[in-house]
């Protein structure tokens, strides 16, 4: 058999369509992160590529209260398969039970040994890095130190929280050329002092029809869900209320 035969009689593997599948994976995974009720938490894949999202979590009540934290997820490249689990980044590092202060890293492997096709899910995932602000694990533990405070000495574990919470929050408004042009960031506020505390307790509050019930947010029976407002700015790997990938702005 010659070259020219070989190479049309040679299979086309199934990794040859992968990007194309894998982009219509994560737009569903996307569209199942909108409608899943995160309270809360916004979170968008990265324009510079879909395998790395970046997120923004506010905390409404609990030892966080108030908390504004940043951080990213980076899925596997052989997400779905291959049983790995995406890795989730505060950036910067929490003060929790469950977050390395080296790293930033949550620990997830108590929840996620495996990550299963088809039943586990970003939404999923997502769901759970909302909930550990709510419901601290001390049990699973990747900072020791925090664990040990939050079991023995809650009032002094109290104190380490809310001054996580304050230096989370410096460090968002603070400009680092050092970051990912398409990370999350905060414009200079023109707010200072009381009224910018008023600013956040609005924000805070924004979401009249969410009970707090065991400090997670449950939507009240019959309440609209609010329509998602998008204020796009830039270029991303797709365009918001589209299903279309790699889709641009109208100039």
């Amino acid at each position: 058999m010659d070259e020219d035969t070989e190479s049309v009689a040679r299979p086309v593997g199934v990794h040859s369509f992968r990007p194309f599948l894998l982009e219509y994976i994560l737009l569903a995974e996307l569209k199942e992160v909108e409608t899943h009720g995160l309270n809360g938490m916004y979170v968008a894949p990265s324009a510079s590529s879909p395998l790395l999202w970046h997120g923004l979590l506010f905390v409404r009540s609990g030892d966080y209260r108030g908390g504004v934290f940043k951080f990213s997820v980076q899925l596997p490249e052989s997400y779905p398969d291959g049983g790995l689990v995406p890795s989730v980044f505060f950036h910067p590092a929490v003060f929790h039970p469950m977050v390395d202060m080296v790293t930033g890293e949550l620990c997830t492997k108590h929840v996620f040994a495996k990550w299963r096709r088809q039943v586990n899910s970003i939404a999923e995932l997502l769901a759970h890095v909302r909930l550990v602000f709510y419901k601290v694990d001390a049990e699973n533990a990747a900072n020791p130190e925090a664990a040990l405070l939050y079991t023995r000495e809650r009032d002094a574990f109290r104190k380490r929280a809310a001054e996580s919470v304050e230096f989370c929050w410096q460090r968002l408004q603070r400009h680092d050329s050092t970051q990912r042009s398409d990370a999350v960031t905060f414009l200079p506020t023109l707010l200072e002092g009381p009224q910018l505390q008023e600013a956040l307790s609005v924000l805070l509050r924004s979401n009249a029809d969410v009970q707090e019930a065991d400090g997670v947010g449950q939507e009240r029976e019959g309440a609209a869900s609010p329509t998602p407002v998008y204020h796009g700015q830039g270029l991303s790997w797709v365009q918001p209320g589209t299903a279309v990938p790699f889709s641009l702005a109208d100039s």
